[in-house]
């Protein structure tokens, strides 16, 4: 319920109001360099914009989303006065050294892998009106950039777009990021990761003298990506990303991680390396698996088109959303790839501020099945 009169500031903090890419309003800090959006509520004079200062916040806001309010804010200017409805705005947090503001939450486009086209654009749209910016998909997810591409003439200009490619030889790997780019109707993306990096197998395959790091290189001197970056599951995918920052400096990370995995305490030993590393490169940390339940008791018998059994209960998904974002390392967690799951994952992150990490492992541990999901891997 929202009071007459009533001004909210973030953390006592200052910063400034203003209308992103997307359309959707979000909040930035003054005096730090990550943005720590929450909820605010604003005013505005008659159908001026309007500048006022509450406790040393600066808000500049357009009137087009706010409804009349019959009395003027105590604070203030008098005149007829527009009171906004409880603004919600999804945190973003800076991807490393790339620099950009990424929605904590990360589309995850293997949900458009078997959909249809207008499936796909709802979810799409879904996720925009949340103010998620960051996109990501990859070649090997079915259909996942063709549905992108159907809609990219009004998406490019407002995401950050990330593919991966799953090849392992270099001109094949050249072959299938122009073949993405082709299929998601783009001349670039933002980020290109080399896909399923879970062991030294792989990354010894990929980052080989002919290998697809190879070809992502070309790419980004061509001017076809922007940044490159590392991807992969399984129990070995953080010591497997340490071993590759070493070798490679990638932009990006993105490994497993929730309350489970981090019961292993050689896994979290892993983790924690990577974090170290990660944070002496500026690398930007992506997070999969995060509402994870376990795998499925019967391979034969899914409810959801994602490999392992997800969550699906809102305490539950705004437990496990809550415990990874309480990481301060991580940019923001890949949504699960059902279309389903979508609207629990960002009320999840609305709610999230009602859990501390204790109290998110608590739930999660209530849950008897909770186990890894790389458990018997179906891959």
């Amino acid at each position: 319920m929202i009071n007459r009169g009533e001004f909210v500031d973030i953390n006592g903090q200052p910063g400034v109001l203003t209308t992103g890419p997307s359309g959707a309003l979000r909040w930035a800090p003054a005096t730090t360099a990550r943005d720590h959006q929450r909820q605010l509520i604003v005013y505005a004079i008659a159908d001026q914009p309007l500048h006022w200062q509450n406790g040393g916040i600066a808000v500049y806001v357009r009137t087009g989303t706010l409804r009349h309010m019959s009395h003027p804010p105590a604070a203030g200017r008098s005149g007829d006065a527009r009171l906004a409805s409880k603004l919600v705005v999804m945190e973003r947090r800076r991807l490393g050294r790339i620099g950009h503001d990424s929605s904590v939450l990360i589309y995850g486009g293997a949900a458009l892998s078997d959909v249809t086209q207008e499936v796909a654009t709802a979810s799409i749209d879904e996720a925009l009106a949340a103010g998620i910016n960051h996109f990501d998909t990859a070649a090997g997810y079915g259909d996942s950039e063709l549905r992108f591409g159907a809609v990219m003439h009004r998406l490019r200009d407002q995401i950050f777009l990330a593919t991966k490619t799953g090849e392992r030889d270099r001109e094949a790997a050249w072959r299938q990021i122009n073949t993405s780019l082709e299929r998601l109707q783009t001349d670039h993306v933002d980020l290109l990761q080399l896909h399923a990096i879970g062991d030294l197998t792989e990354l010894d395959a990929a980052t080989g003298a002919d290998g697809a790091l190879h070809a992502a290189i070309r790419a980004q001197e061509e001017g076809l990506v922007a940044a490159i970056g590392i991807t992969g599951h399984g129990l070995e995918a953080p010591a497997t990303h340490l071993e590759a920052l070493k070798r490679y400096p990638f932009a990006t990370v993105l490994t497993p991680l929730n309350p489970v995995l981090a019961r292993d305490q050689g896994y979290l030993n892993s983790y924690e390396a990577l974090v170290d590393e990660i944070e002496y490169q500026d690398a930007g940390l992506m997070i999969i698996k995060t509402v994870a339940k376990q795998n499925w008791p019967d391979p034969d018998v899914k409810t959801y088109t994602t490999w392992y059994e997800p969550f699906d209960q809102q305490h539950q998904i705004t437990a496990a959303v809550a415990w990874v974002l309480a990481h301060p390392e991580v940019t923001g967690l890949a949504t699960p790839s059902d279309v389903r799951l979508l609207s629990l994952v960002i009320q999840a992150e609305q709610e999230r501020h009602t859990l501390d990490s204790e109290a998110a492992e608590g739930v999660l541990s209530a849950e008897p099945v909770y186990s890894s999901p790389f458990i018997n891997m179906p891959f």
